[in-house]
């Protein structure tokens, strides 16, 4: 769609509302025209007076002459709140024509006179009155021809049979001639840069008019982009809270059916019941953890977590989380290993387990490793829990926000790479991923120093606030 017209398709189309453009400026313009067409109907009687013509035919001139440039003025007046076209167009025909005549009148007066002035000066007084006139009438090239023509023929008339000095006629004509054409050519100038001036005017109403409509579409789109992007917000706030009531609720009917397992496999008398009763428990947890990772990943986006940090022995979470998922990895023919440590941390349990936790399934479900190892090494900033295994690697983007997604057989959707960072990053901590194709991977779960509370080992007897070595004093 066209914003504008080009220039010649523009030229075509603005013809008719061009012209009354232009007429519609002469109307209105019509008393300024007259009063400055009055001036210089009294610049020129001034004129003819120096050149010899009596006072009287002067006055009477200018009296004359200014009585018919009010009534033009007032016909233009009217005829500007006239509906038809043509009717206009002759109106301001008519008034350029008469203003024309009026202005070259002074030579009926100086014929009629006794006292008459030098004719060869009173022509050039004329001509050049006329051309002093011609941006009054260069508003339409027909009207300024006649208008320029007439005052010439006048002119030349005048010369050849009342002169008062005796001149050749081809002379006359030839001079004449001379400055109608000067006069026509300037007079046509000023036309076409008052038609350019249109086309500028319409060019720039048309612009405006389509930037005026772009921007009333562009404030659409923006308004209809914050309602979507509003609506979008409150459902996903209402679906995460859903999915959060829902998994809360879903916790304890299992916490409650994970509790009488254990105590059906306390009074167990039989081999077979047993392991029915294992593969339940084991059933149970796959589903408590597959809820954990749906709440976890509605919440994607969502960096409001809840922390709760509390004093735990990470030697029990990382040997539960071994206990738990050694059976899963013996299946999947990977020799899994925990190295014992005695740190004590001020952290938030349930996250600790769940960033492990999905690292550890990641490990099994995708990795193909044979190897897995969870240790702890110690840093002067504080510790580093690791996840290593033998691998083929992961496959980062660039912004290492690639998910993690298991197989939901095998125990949960996943978390991805930005989920772990983000719960790592709410208990204080940073989790950072080294991998290499073919070789393996290694995950950093880096606590600050802040966050632990005892790190002495029967071993070597370092206490709290003991300077630690830059070994790795739990190999991982």
């Amino acid at each position: 769609m066209k914003s504008y017209l080009p220039d010649g398709e523009l030229v075509h189309a603005l013809c008719q509302p061009m012209r009354q453009t232009l007429v519609d400026e002469v109307c209105a313009e019509s008393y300024l025209s007259s009063v400055a067409y009055a001036n210089l109907v009294v610049f020129v009687a001034v004129l003819f007076c120096f050149s010899g013509l009596s006072t009287s035919a002067a006055i009477g001139y200018v009296f004359c002459s200014s009585l018919v440039f009010l009534i033009t003025a007032v016909v233009g007046r009217i005829a500007r709140f006239n509906q038809d076209a043509g009717v206009q167009f002759a109106t301001v025909l008519g008034i350029i024509f008469i203003n024309e005549m009026a202005l070259v009148s002074i030579l009926v007066f100086d014929v009629i006179s006794v006292e008459r002035a030098n004719s060869i000066v009173a022509a050039a007084i004329v001509i050049s009155a006329s051309f002093i006139s011609v941006h009054l009438c260069a508003r339409h090239t027909v009207p300024l021809f006649l208008s320029k023509l007439c005052v010439v023929a006048a002119c030349s008339v005048f010369l050849i049979y009342s002169s008062t000095v005796k001149v050749s006629s081809s002379e006359v004509l030839a001079s004449l001639m001379v400055a109608f054409l000067i006069m026509v050519a300037t007079g046509y100038w000023i036309v076409l840069r008052r038609r350019q001036e249109i086309y500028l005017q319409v060019q720039l109403q048309q612009m405006k008019a389509a930037a005026d409509s772009q921007n009333a579409e562009l404030v659409k789109v923006l308004e209809e982009k914050e309602y979507s992007q509003k609506r979008f917000k409150d459902e996903s706030q209402l679906r995460q809270k859903l999915i959060t009531h829902i998994g809360h609720d879903l916790r304890q009917p299992i916490s409650a059916a994970m509790y009488m397992l254990m105590e059906m496999r306390k009074k167990q008398q039989g081999e077979e019941q047993a392991v029915l009763i294992d593969d339940t428990h084991e059933c149970i947890q796959s589903a408590g953890r597959m809820i954990e990772n749906i709440v976890q990943f509605s919440h994607f986006d969502d960096l409001t977590i809840d922390v709760k940090p509390e004093l735990i022995g990470l030697n029990d979470v990382l040997q539960s989380l071994h206990r738990e998922y050694l059976l899963a990895a013996k299946n999947a023919q990977c020799n899994m290993r925990c190295v014992a440590t005695s740190i004590v941390l001020d952290f938030d349990t349930e996250l600790l387990r769940r960033i492990l936790r999905n690292l550890i399934i990641n490990v099994i479900n995708h990795s193909d490793a044979t190897k897995l190892v969870l240790g702890v090494r110690r840093k002067y900033s504080g510790i580093e829990v690791w996840v290593l295994d033998n691998g083929g690697g992961l496959q980062l983007d660039e912004d290492e926000t690639n998910l993690l997604t298991q197989n939901s057989a095998s125990g949960g959707l996943g978390m991805g790479i930005k989920i772990s960072k983000q719960l790592a990053q709410a208990c204080g901590a940073h989790l950072n991923f080294y991998s290499q194709q073919g070789e393996g991977t290694l995950c950093k779960l880096a606590i600050p120093e802040s966050s632990i509370i005892r790190r002495w080992t029967p071993e070597t007897g370092q206490s709290l606030h003991t300077k630690p070595s830059t070994d790795i004093t739990h190999t991982a």
